[in-house]
């Protein structure tokens, strides 16, 4: 029997080329840029470059290395 699994809204993902999410970066008035990250919130940046500078930097890492990771769910 063959399961097809779809999580989200079953669209393959585009890859790193085509990420965008709006969300992710945002201004707090009299006090800077922020960025939304998967370590955290990161932030004050004192103009909006900086602050994409850094989404550019972050997406541009080489991902960790999976086999240190420990999976909570079993297929």
């Amino acid at each position: 029997m063959k399961m097809d699994r779809t999580i989200g809204s079953g669209k393959p993902r585009a890859g790193k080329a085509f990420r965008d999410n709006p969300d992710r970066l945002f201004q707090v008035k009299n006090v800077g840029w922020y960025v939304h990250a998967r370590e955290g919130l990161k932030g004050p940046f004192t103009d909006k470059q900086d602050a994409e500078d850094l989404i550019v930097e972050l997406i541009s890492r080489q991902p960790a290395d999976p086999s240190g990771y420990i999976s909570t769910v079993e297929l």
